[in-house]
């Protein structure tokens, strides 16, 4: 039953959208992983959503993601992201393992956050970012 599942609390583990390069449209989605802890069994669901110019709701596909296991102290590239979609919420569910206890936590970088004015060194990627951890 969902009630006897015990979610442990996320530390250290992080989300960052990252310029790769000065060239259009290259921006990766990491996650950063800053505990001493190997990730196991990551699973990664991803989807944006907002309002159009009509103030049309609109959402994008959901993208699933599963990385099987995530060494201490690393980043692993898991998305590639368009900045036509940065005028929406984009949303990051993530779920892992850690010694058999799941791990869970939302992500969300709302309108307009994903913009240089934000940006900040991304650990293990030598690259600039927008981070949420």
């Amino acid at each position: 039953m969902l009630k006897d599942i015990k979610l442990e609390e996320v530390k250290d583990i992080g989300i960052a959208v990252v310029k790769e390069s000065e060239a259009e449209n290259d921006w990766k989605v990491y996650l950063i992983n800053l505990s001493d802890h190997r990730l196991e069994n990551v699973i990664i669901n991803s989807s944006g959503f907002g309002v159009n110019d009509d103030n049309q709701s609109i959402q994008t596909g959901t993208f699933r993601h599963y990385i099987e296991s995530v060494k201490p102290r690393c980043a692993i590239s898991f998305e590639i992201i368009m900045e036509e979609i940065f005028h929406l919420s984009n949303r990051f569910w993530l779920s892992y393992y850690i010694d058999k206890k799941i791990h869970e936590r939302k992500y969300e970088f709302v309108p307009g956050s994903i913009s240089k004015e934000f940006f900040v060194a991304v650990p293990f990627t030598g690259n600039q970012g927008v981070m949420i951890i």
